[in-house]
C-alpha cells in the first residue's frame, strides 16, 4: 500500500437536478466556471485499479493536471484519501494522453507507484466530463459539479477542508440547505467509481 503523504479531505453531497439548478442560480453572480475533461489510466492488467489507485489526467480551464488518488475512507459524506497532484504543461499532457510508461514522467505523482508497483505501461481506459462552478461561503470553498459519462449525469456539491474542520463544514452546510429548503444525500461513491460503474454496465456482455 502506498503511504498517504498527502491527504485530501472533502464533503461530498449528491444533489437532485432541481436542487442543483436552484443552487446554480443562487450562486450565478459569485461563482467561477471551470470546465474539465478527465482521463484515467491503467495497464492491461488493471494493476492500479487492483491496488485501489486511480491515475487521472485532467484538462481544464485552469490547466492540465496529473493526479494520483488512493482508496477513500467514507463517513457521513466525508471522504478522505491519498491525493498527489502536479500541474503539467499542455503540450506534455497531450503527448502523454495516448499512453505512457510511468518512468517517462518525472513527477511526484508517478514516483510512489514506480517504487511500489514498477514501471507500468498505462493507457486511457475511462473518461468523463465535468462542468464545475466554484464559490466561497462561510470560510470554505465549494464546488458545484455536473458530470457526464456515457448518457448518465451526476450532480454534486463538494468542499475540501482540514480534517479538524469536518464537523464545522457539515454543520454550516446542513444549516444552509435547511434555510434554503434544499434536499441532498450524502455521496456513497466518488466520481471515478461512478464513471467506472457506468462504463462497466454499458459494456457489451462477454459470451
Amino acid at each position: 500500500m502506498i503511504e498517504s503523504r498527502y491527504k485530501e479531505v472533502e464533503l461530498k453531497l449528491h444533489l437532485g437536478r432541481e436542487v442543483f439548478d436552484a443552487m446554480l442560480q443562487n450562486q450565478a453572480s459569485s461563482s467561477v466556471a471551470n470546465r474539465q475533461e478527465n482521463f484515467f489510466f491503467d495497464d492491461d492488467k488493471q494493476t492500479l485499479c487492483s491496488n485501489l489507485l486511480a491515475l487521472r489526467m485532467r484538462f481544464s480551464d485552469l490547466g492540465c493536471f496529473l493526479t494520483l488518488k488512493g482508496p477513500a475512507n467514507r463517513e457521513d459524506g466525508i471522504f478522505s484519501r491519498l491525493e498527489i497532484e502536479e500541474k503539467l504543461e499542455t503540450g506534455v499532457a497531450n503527448q502523454l494522453k495516448s499512453g505512457f510508461s510511468l518512468s517517462e514522467v518525472d513527477s511526484e505523482v508517478t514516483k510512489p507507484v514506480l517504487e511500489k508497483l514498477g514501471d507500468l505501461r498505462v493507457s486511457n481506459f475511462l473518461s468523463f466530463k465535468n462542468s464545475r462552478r466554484v464559490f466561497d461561503k462561510d470560510g470554505f470553498t465549494y464546488e458545484l459539479d455536473h458530470s457526464t459519462c456515457k448518457d448518465q449525469e451526476l450532480f454534486e456539491l463538494e468542499a475540501e477542508c482540514q480534517e479538524k474542520d469536518t464537523d464545522k463544514l457539515k454543520d454550516l452546510t446542513q444549516n444552509w440547505f435547511s434555510q434554503m429548503g434544499w434536499n441532498y444525500e450524502t455521496s456513497t461513491e466518488g466520481k471515478f467509481s461512478w464513471a467506472y460503474r457506468i462504463s462497466q454496465e454499458s459494456s457489451p456482455a462477454k459470451l
